[in-house]
């Protein structure tokens, strides 16, 4: 397919260091024949999630896009702001508390709507 950047996979994290690698992990493991991106808008966390996420960014650059509000702003104005950065054609989501165990769930996700126009 190698169509280019094909899907952002949009999260938005709020004291998210209990899960935030594994879900990480879920992103990075995904084999696609497309590109895709990471971008995780962070709701000014007040645990480990920063640190986290800056040695990810540091490990993957150029991949992983973070966005920091300085101040809470609460779950739909972070998740707008995550949307706004996301530049694929299609956004995969994914929350605060969920991981990706699957390495072909964005490939299938893609398939099947590259298949069938009708849910785009």
């Amino acid at each position: 397919m190698s169509q280019g950047l094909l899907v952002s996979i949009c999260y938005i994290a709020n004291n998210s260091e209990r899960l935030l690698a594994k879900a990480i992990d879920g992103f990075m493991m995904q084999k696609t024949d497309f590109d895709f991106d990471i971008v995780i808008a962070n709701d000014s966390s007040t645990d480990g999630t920063s640190q986290i996420l800056q040695q990810y960014q540091q490990k993957h650059p150029g991949k992983i896009k973070v966005i920091s509000s300085e101040r809470k702003e609460g779950t739909l104005p972070n998740l707008i702001n995550c949307t706004k950065l996301c530049r694929g054609k299609y956004i995969a989501f994914c929350s605060g508390e969920d991981v990706w165990l699957e390495p072909d769930k964005l490939q299938k996700q893609v398939n099947f709507l590259e298949a069938n126009p009708e849910y785009q």
